[in-house]
């Protein structure tokens, strides 16, 4: 049996995207999914970039942060959020 270790939230901010590219090549991290949304998607792009062998797919994100499309009323609130976060505040959010 083969396990894919993939690490979720690649370019949510400059931290996260560091910890998984040490997990990629020091550890057992195979693949990413990429935030689109995220506070460091560019950040994280370029590092993808120097790492080939980091297999990097795109992350699903109805929950947190704002929608890369504007037209999108019924899904974000009067600031520009998702109306489907979580209930706790996101510490992220608040930096």
């Amino acid at each position: 049996m083969k396990i894919l270790i993939n690490a979720d939230d690649f370019g949510l901010t400059k931290g996260v995207t560091e910890g998984i590219i040490k997990a990629h090549t020091e550890g057992i991290v195979q693949s990413t999914t990429l935030m689109m949304n995220g506070k460091a998607t560019q950040y994280a792009i370029a590092k993808a970039k120097k790492q080939p062998s980091l297999q990097v797919g795109i992350h699903l994100v109805l929950t947190w942060g704002k929608p890369l499309n504007n037209d999108l009323a019924i899904l974000t609130n009067k600031d520009g959020f998702s109306n489907f976060q979580n209930q706790k505040k996101s510490f992220i959010q608040k930096n």
